[in-house]
């Protein structure tokens, strides 16, 4: 008779899910001490590293826009105008700075500062190769003897708001068409074109001749093509 005892059922497997090492998130970069009695976008002045100019101020004195200085870094500008670091290189889509070109210092001023740094359009929609869609007008004649060119009108115009060089007051019709806009002390040119979203040939269009008109404050510009004729010269 066998009175061995019998061996104990094996144990059940536990499977453990493997849990991998992840990087430690990075402690937030202090701001400098002097912020503490500061708000963001006050300029604490140029230092290393940060030693450009201011180039818009709000209403309220506090900087906007930037002039990127040679040897500039996102740290030190961050630090100089009381800045997230990591939000200053997200609200301005680049990792490198560039000297002499603009940054915004918050997201409102993005495309004021694309603007300063000779970028056109930079407010208005764009293709999807990126490139802006504005009105624009192309001129034909029918052979060499018509003495006059006709217009061939490509888009309207659109409004993208106030800016830098183009800050006058805008009229619409009961449909919300633009219909005028009235020119603003500083205004310039490039500011309203780029502000409508129309080019050097639509604007021919609006003033009636190949030339850039002065602008004098005051001064209303028709929104809606006027002159689709021109003389042959």
């Amino acid at each position: 008779m066998n009175t061995a005892e019998p061996s104990p059922p094996p144990a059940p497997t536990v499977e453990t899910e493997t849990v991998e090492e992840t990087d430690p998130v990075p402690a937030p970069v202090p701001l400098p001490e002097a912020c503490a009695s500061s708000q963001a976008r006050d300029d604490l002045g140029p230092r290393s590293g940060a030693n450009g100019d201011v180039y818009e101020e709000d209403a309220n004195g506090l900087a906007t826009v930037y002039a990127v200085a040679y040897n500039d870094t996102f740290h030190d500008i961050a630090a100089r105008f009381c800045l997230d670091e990591d939000e200053l290189r997200t609200d301005n889509h680049i990792d490198e700075l560039i000297a002499d070109e603009y940054i915004a210092l918050q997201p409102e001023s993005y495309d004021d500062a694309r603007r300063a740094s000779g970028y056109n359009f930079p407010a208005c929609p764009v293709s999807m190769n990126d490139n802006p869609l504005v009105a624009s007008i192309s001129w034909w004649a029918d052979d060499e003897s018509d003495e006059t060119y006709r217009a061939s009108v490509q888009g309207t115009p659109r409004d993208t708001g106030a800016a830098r060089g183009a800050t006058g007051d805008v009229r619409t019709d009961a449909a919300g068409d633009l219909v005028d806009y009235t020119v603003a002390a500083n205004d310039t040119w490039r500011g309203i074109r780029d502000r409508f979203c129309f080019d050097y040939y639509f604007m021919w269009s609006l003033t009636g001749t190949a030339e850039t008109p002065v602008l004098h404050p005051g001064d209303v510009i028709p929104l809606k093509p006027r002159f689709l004729e021109l003389p042959v010269e």
